[in-house]
């Protein structure tokens, strides 16, 4: 047919001519590769952990126990990238810059960029159930030591407000009950006390003692 003569064609002019068309290929390849290396380039750091979410608090949670007994699970976008993040994020900048002059440039960037930092930080869960979050955290930037250096910082500073924030319900807990435990203790030594006093002013009712004895033999006998 004339479509399969015309590819024929087509192919006989390129085995003819092959290097005119490999040969510019070759170039064309070169000056692409030689152009990107002047375009801007972007980095993406991202940074994986986990949370443990306890069987105990979450089963408390669940059945309606009082907001005093409960670990709430706040959002991760909130608590990874969301104002106060970033400015505990600039505050442990600003502290590590004082002792690793290095970290200045990152420091300097992220104020310049601050009011937007929170759009570009990206938080997802790659897992989220009752036992387990995987969450996942990435930045793109133009400077791969900024990208690193905010995610990383992110992340330390959400597991030490973490830690404190468990600390602080362990110890509210602890101070119940012992609180709890005290408040037993005195009713406790209260009852003993007033047992003690009836026992003292009321003797002779005691079983103990031989007058009473002596009474319960006779209402017996009679």
């Amino acid at each position: 047919t004339i479509q399969t003569g015309n590819v024929r064609e087509a192919w006989d002019v390129f085995v003819r001519y092959r290097w005119r068309f490999v040969l510019p290929l070759f170039a064309v390849a070169a000056s692409v590769l030689v152009f990107s290396m002047f375009l801007p380039r972007k980095y993406e750091a991202e940074a994986v952990f986990e949370r443990r979410n306890d069987m105990v608090l979450s089963e408390i949670t669940n059945r309606g126990a009082s907001q005093n007994f409960q670990a709430p699970r706040n959002s991760a976008v909130d608590e990874l990238a969301g104002g106060p993040a970033v400015e505990g994020l600039i505050l442990s900048l600003r502290h590590r810059a004082e002792k690793d002059p290095s970290v200045r440039p990152v420091l300097n960037e992220v104020l310049e960029n601050r009011s937007e930092l929170s759009r570009w930080i990206i938080v997802r869960y790659d897992v989220s159930s009752s036992e387990l979050d995987r969450v996942r955290v990435s930045l793109i930037t133009d400077n791969a030591n900024l990208s690193r250096t905010v995610v990383n910082t992110l992340i330390e500073n959400y597991i030490k407000r973490t830690r404190l924030g468990m600390e602080q319900r362990l110890q509210q807990s602890a101070d119940f009950f012992q609180a709890e435990a005290d408040g037993e203790r005195k009713n406790i030594e209260k009852l003993e006390d007033a047992l003690l006093a009836f026992e003292v002013n009321h003797s002779e009712l005691l079983p103990e003692n031989p007058t009473n004895l002596q009474s319960t033999l006779n209402q017996n006998t009679e």
